[in-house]
């Protein structure tokens, strides 16, 4: 039977551990929020810049084109008039541009709720850019009035955004010169989850978050169960090995929520904006914590010694940074590779903070739902993984 009291007295002692730890104490709790407000500062200062690039985006075009309108002639006649073929042309050239790839397209004299398809598959990061073709814009071209182009693009990856939008006006360039037309075009553009006017700040809790709580967690529990000499006089008393690690779980857990709570308020001072539920982007950050306790306690639990715990530490990490989707998106990623993704956190830590600071989804709407449970799913297998081979480890005294 596991004794409560017993458990108590664990945690007693690796609380007492831990505050002897002053350097492992600082880098995993106070180093963290330090970093925050640095990164911050020069967020704020700097305003951030993104490379331009010109790989293909995907877009939904909304046309409103088709809606006919009425024309008062000057002898009072009324005429209802309707002509899109200059929509359509833009549309046929956004199809066959290299730049530009259409993945839907919305007719609102046919659907009148096009736009908000639109915006929900930009939400949910099916499409880069929204494209709307406003009404009168055929006339427009036909009478070589200003016409205009109304462009919204997604505001949570600014990594992106302004490829998006230079591709855009390559393709307009491209309409212009293939039709022969020379109106002057206007284009608006309307961010759509953006971070409050500070794009760098926004980028940062999305992948500067989740990176700091991953590294915090794992630097926290990484020597809880290699230290071999107490480990190994423990076992000799009556405490089990199911409840030392009870009582690791619990003590690195607590700790972890506190680490977490000094993060997110650091996060309320320096200003950044959650469009999201407050309470879910708290819950998101405590997930992506708990992973990386689990994580450190197995890697722990596998080494040796304190040198190869520090090796496997820093080999898993660094793996982890590489297929976390910053330099090549996981989507993008060969099968095989996508799966070894997903087992490591920040594939789906990333893009669920993304989503929630930055996009207003909740936690468990759209892809969030899948992210959340992949993390939660994860942690208890590698808490099952940690508990065969905690019990199989042998340990002389």
């Amino acid at each position: 039977m596991v004794s409560l009291k017993r458990i108590y007295k664990l945690i007693i002692k690796e609380l007492h551990w831990l505050k002897s730890d002053k350097r492992a104490l600082f880098m995993a709790i106070l180093l963290p929020p330090l970093i925050m407000a640095a990164f911050s500062s020069m967020a704020i200062l700097s305003g951030g810049e993104a490379s331009l690039g010109g790989s293909t985006i995907n877009v939904a075009i909304v046309t409103y084109d088709d809606i006919s309108y009425g024309y008062t002639y000057p002898n009072g006649t009324t005429v209802q008039l309707t002509d899109n073929t200059w929509a359509l042309k833009f549309v046929q050239t956004l199809e066959n541009s290299s730049l530009t790839e259409v993945k839907f397209i919305f007719n609102i004299s046919e659907n009148v709720y096009g736009m908000l398809s639109a915006r929900e598959h930009l939400a949910h990061k099916r499409i880069d850019a929204i494209i709307s073709i406003p009404a009168e814009f055929s006339e427009a071209i036909t009478l070589e009035f200003p016409a205009i182009i109304e462009v919204i693009p997604d505001g949570s990856d600014i990594m992106t955004l302004p490829k998006t939008m230079n591709n855009l006006q390559q393709v307009l360039t491209e309409f212009q010169q293939s039709n022969d037309i020379t109106p002057y075009f206007q284009i608006d553009s309307h961010v759509e989850f953006s971070s409050g006017g500070n794009e760098m700040l926004g980028l940062m809790s999305s992948i500067s978050v989740p990176f700091l709580i991953i590294g915090a967690t794992l630097i926290l529990t990484l020597l809880v169960v290699v230290k071999e000499s107490p480990l190994s006089r423990l076992l000799m008393t009556p405490a089990k090995r199911s409840e030392i690690l009870i009582s690791k779980y619990i003590t690195y857990s607590a700790v972890m929520v506190f680490q977490i709570f000094l993060i997110f308020i650091v996060n309320t001072i320096i200003g950044l904006e959650v469009a999201g539920p407050l309470f879910d982007f708290f819950i998101a950050m405590l997930l992506v914590g708990f992973y990386g306790i689990t994580f450190g306690i197995l890697i722990s639990t596998i080494s040796s010694s304190e040198i190869q715990a520090n090796q496997y530490f820093l080999g898993i990490f660094l793996v982890s940074v590489l297929v976390s989707g910053m330099f090549i998106p996981v989507e993008s990623m060969a099968p095989w590779l996508q799966g070894l993704a997903y087992i490591f956190p920040l594939a789906s830590a990333v893009p669920l903070l993304s989503n929630i600071s930055l996009k207003g989804l909740s936690l468990t709407q759209g892809p969030n739902l899948l992210y959340s449970g992949t993390l939660l799913g994860m942690s208890f297998v590698i808490i099952l993984l940690t508990v065969i081979i905690f019990y199989r480890k042998k340990l002389e005294v």
